[in-house]
């Protein structure tokens, strides 16, 4: 089945790639998450991740894959990157809540929450991961988010803190990836005020 999916296109990125993205309401939806779990799990086994609390066989699926926008980065019509994005009204629906609940008066609302991004092995130094967080910035402020919070390993706090995050307390444990100690990362957005 060939994937078609509304492409991208005010971006410029190297020849034979090209950027879809599927919204919380499209009607290809299961099959790009089918696709992108798959994506997740072949990557993320290769680096030694446990998948143990996968919920399909050979693919990384969640939930909120069915109700967020999913970037998908194409490679001669292969998915190589993929990040997602879900719009929340409360911290206890956020994925893996239980590490952002200490800081619910540091985070206003709605909050967009980033999650997922991965990037094949052989398709790094292309500045995908750089180009899918600066699309999800663009996208949280056109929803009106007034934050944006997401867990990540320590070793991509410098990458995102040039990108305007700042790290909120400590690392900490996760409950689907409890061998990564995980920093909450936040950054506030410019509300429009009207009146």
């Amino acid at each position: 089945m060939e994937f078609v999916a509304e492409r991208v296109t005010h971006v410029q990125l190297p020849e034979g790639y090209y950027v879809a993205l599927i919204n919380p309401e499209s009607l290809i939806k299961n099959h790009v998450v089918k696709e992108v779990g798959a994506l997740r799990h072949r990557v993320w086994a290769a680096r030694g991740m446990d998948m143990s609390n996968s919920l399909v066989a050979n693919s990384w699926v969640e939930k909120e894959d069915y109700h967020a926008y999913i970037w998908g980065v194409y490679f001669e019509n292969k998915l190589i990157a993929s990040a997602r994005l879900s719009m929340h009204t409360s911290i206890e629906t956020l994925p893996e809540s239980s590490l952002y609940t200490q800081f619910f008066d540091q985070i206003s609302y709605p909050i967009a929450s980033f999650n997922r991004l991965v990037v094949c092995e052989n398709h790094r130094g292309l500045q995908l991961s750089t180009f899918l967080v600066t699309e999800r910035i663009n996208m949280s402020l056109k929803l009106g988010a007034s934050c944006i919070v997401f867990d990540c390993p320590g070793s991509r706090v410098s990458k995102m803190k040039a990108h305007g995050f700042s790290p909120l307390g400590q690392p900490q444990a996760g409950s689907k990836c409890s061998a990564i100690n995980w920093v909450v990362m936040h950054k506030k957005l410019a509300t429009k005020h009207t009146g």
